[in-house]
């Protein structure tokens, strides 16, 4: 097990019946510390790909690479994610059309014996993510079509999770590794360490 608390991991899945896309990243955690500290240049490492085969198969890989992740860098520090079902399409037999529901039934299970919660994001929400956009921020590289949906997501909620760590007002000091002491990220700048309730 990782044991230097230093990196998060972020997996993101887009299921289907003729691949499900899965997408990896490992992330130091002091891309969420200041407002000031970029997620690109504190990623570490960046991996995706396609799982093919017969559905049971996409479920036993995409449930592998979650718990080896949980048994490599701990639960705390991996966050799962998966695009939820919208059925955009009707062509096809039932059981074609709902094999994205049945992969995302069997993951969730598994990710939940873990001690993780498998989240879930909105079909639409990754079409602002375009291969122009990947390639600028440095992802460029020949997607499948469900890895590419399924790395769209993934810098969807990685871009999400730093937007959110900008409203916490106390972030770590960058020289402590325990928390002993803080830098108030207030709008007074105060830069000297006090306890968790800004001064009057």
């Amino acid at each position: 097990m990782n044991e230097d608390g230093g990196h998060h991991v972020f997996i993101w899945f887009d299921p289907g019946l003729a691949a499900t896309g899965w997408a990896f990243m490992v992330v130091k955690r002091m891309a969420f510390s200041r407002p000031e500290n970029m997620v690109l240049s504190n990623l570490d490492y960046w991996e995706s790909g396609e799982y093919k085969g017969p559905e049971h198969e996409h479920c036993r890989q995409a449930s592998w690479l979650v718990k080896k992740s949980v048994e490599d860098w701990g639960f705390l520090a991996v966050t799962a994610g998966t695009e939820d079902f919208d059925l955009v399409q009707t062509v096809g037999t039932k059981e074609d059309l709902l094999s994205p529901v049945r992969i995302n039934a069997v993951i969730d299970w598994e990710v939940s014996k873990t001690g993780l919660q498998l989240k879930y994001q909105n079909r639409s929400i990754r079409s602002n993510q375009t291969k122009a956009r990947l390639k600028m921020f440095g992802f460029n590289k020949r997607f499948g079509k469900d890895e590419l949906a399924a790395m769209q997501h993934l810098v969807y909620h990685v871009r999400r999770t730093k937007e959110a760590s900008k409203s916490r007002p106390w972030k770590l000091n960058e020289g402590d590794q325990i928390n002993s002491y803080w830098d108030c990220a207030c709008s007074d700048n105060i830069h000297y360490a006090h306890d968790l309730r800004h001064p009057e």
